[in-house]
């Protein structure tokens, strides 16, 4: 079904299937619908994108300790509530 040779060109590029960079499958008949474009990258745009990554996760990692910090100062104060309660 859909082999070349036996059927119309337009019948087998709507049955082949195509695996576009992004992992994305789509019949081959869609192909000349899409248009790629490439762009190049300075050294310093390609070290700005490199960098973004790395500060956002040294972000992420202050804001959590900063969280845990808040929320160890609140159960310390809760529990510095019963000391005046000792048996």
């Amino acid at each position: 079904m859909g082999a070349e040779g036996f059927c119309s060109p337009d019948i087998t590029d709507a049955l082949t299937l195509v695996e576009l960079p992004s992992g994305i499958v789509i019949p081959k008949n869609m192909m000349p619908k899409f248009q790629f474009s490439y762009e190049i990258e300075s050294d310093e745009q390609s070290e700005e994108r490199e960098r973004l990554p790395a500060e956002k996760e040294k972000f992420t990692v202050q804001t959590k300790q900063k969280r845990m910090a808040a929320k160890k100062e609140e159960n310390d104060k809760q529990l510095t509530l019963f000391d005046d309660f000792e048996a």
